[in-house]
């Protein structure tokens, strides 16, 4: 299957494929990431920050004008479990970083619900391995934190190296 990941609006009907999106997101992240040496970790969040697009029901949305769905949650959620700052910038790379939550929040737009939602059936996304590489993550580069703030400095910096 081909997979898009943006089509033109300007009535050109231009096609990007969902991995040539992935790639060049992933090289321009690293290369923004770089500047604070932390180009790998820059590379991996550009690499897999789309891969809920890979669902039937993004694939719908693209092809055939279907109903909007969250493609931004998939990425959060597999890469977040090895490091937050990850789902902060997946989770929010459309609408800006979201506030953490507590534990209970279900559906009021915190990190906290987005990593407990349920993705299944028209979001199952896992097609993603048959077009990326395995996911290969060396806890080794992530930095520590010494006090709140420099890890949500750090955040910020590495959600405008995702978003830009």
């Amino acid at each position: 299957m081909h997979y898009i990941g943006h089509k033109s609006d300007d009535g050109e009907n231009r096609e990007q494929a969902l991995i040539e999106h992935l790639n060049g997101t992933s090289t321009l992240c690293a290369e923004f990431a770089k500047k604070f040496t932390m180009e790998e970790i820059g590379k991996l969040l550009g690499l897999y920050h789309d891969i809920g697009k890979y669902s039937t029901g993004f694939q719908k949305r693209i092809q055939q004008n279907g109903p909007k769905v969250d493609h931004s949650t998939a990425g959060a959620q597999l890469l977040g479990k090895y490091f937050v700052p990850f789902a902060f910038c997946i989770a929010g790379h459309h609408s800006g970083l979201m506030n953490l939550g507590v534990r209970g929040d279900i559906d009021n737009g915190t990190l906290v619900a987005r990593m407990r939602k349920e993705l299944v059936g028209i979001l199952d996304y896992s097609a993603f391995k048959n077009e990326l590489p395995e996911l290969s993550v060396n806890k080794k580069l992530f930095p520590a934190f010494g006090d709140t703030f420099s890890a949500m400095f750090f955040t910020r910096m590495l959600f405008s190296c995702l978003v830009d």
